[in-house]
């Protein structure tokens, strides 16, 4: 084997080629996968003990020591030499290849997880019956933010991004026959400093799904100490100046909204 090409690796599924050759690795290890070149070392009992022992599920759910339960692995581990190196290559080639077509990362399970707490209630009823409603892509959204929340410690907001995530920024996704010199973009959010509040626009209509996306987000991710108010309508504010083209609409008659 050639050393040189070592990459890092931690399952059978990560850089996965036809051309790859699964052998068993011969020292008990934590790690699934070692990869050198084509070959991957496989230890086979980091995840898929119950392949090849039952016995050993059935022990470690029994009230055991760890070490007891790390010496009957070892001992598992040992008895799988007997397998055909052709056998053991072709077995785990196939384990990949399921990986890959059914898998369950981790991102997926934080989206479960998050998903499952809104719709038990832990948000509050009235904003699970909400989410309810949400179809399948925005509920993902959601809970992908909410595991960016947590994974921040609690401590960024990010209330704008999902917003411009839902109602869209580079490209205008509702009024996309909109005069070119009137805006680029179907959100914008304005600030109103006399009366101290944050306007977020939307060129989308009020609809009732819509409105419901807005609150959800605002009621998992907004800083509750902000005046919010949400505009729906194909035009927004125009603002007097050139610098702000690229960046907000332009006045234009018959192409602005007034608060």
């Amino acid at each position: 084997m050639n050393y040189d090409q070592e990459k890092d690796i931690n399952y059978i599924w990560q850089n996965y080629s036809a051309e790859n050759r699964f052998t068993l690795l011969h020292e008990y290890s934590l790690k699934e996968a070692e990869q050198h070149g084509n070959q991957i070392l496989v230890n086979p009992l980091v995840r898929f003990s119950e392949i090849f022992s039952t016995n050993y599920f059935r022990t470690s759910s029994e009230n055991t020591h760890d070490s007891d339960n790390l010496d009957i692995q070892k001992t598992y581990f040992e008895s799988i030499y007997n397998l055909e190196d052709e056998i053991f290559n072709l077995l785990f080639h196939y384990l990949a290849q399921l990986d890959l077509l059914c898998g369950h990362c981790l991102t997926h399970s934080y989206k479960e997880l998050f998903t499952n707490e809104i719709l038990e209630g832990r948000y509050g009823q009235e904003l699970c019956g909400k989410f309810n409603k949400l179809d399948a892509k925005d509920r993902d959204i959601i809970a992908i933010y909410l595991q960016k929340y947590h994974e921040s410690g609690e401590k960024k907001d990010f209330f704008n991004n999902i917003f411009f995530d839902f109602f869209g920024r580079i490209n205008n996704l509702y009024n996309k026959d909109f005069d070119a010199d009137y805006t680029k973009h179907s959100a914008e959010i304005y600030y109103r400093r006399s009366t101290d509040t944050f306007y977020y626009f939307c060129a989308a209509e009020g609809s009732e799904y819509n409105k419901i996306r807005f609150s959800v987000a605002k009621s998992l991710f907004a800083d509750c100490t902000k005046n919010i108010c949400p505009v729906w309508g194909k035009y927004c504010f125009g603002i007097i100046n050139e610098n702000h083209r690229e960046y907000a609409a332009v006045p234009i008659v018959n192409q602005i909204q007034i608060i």
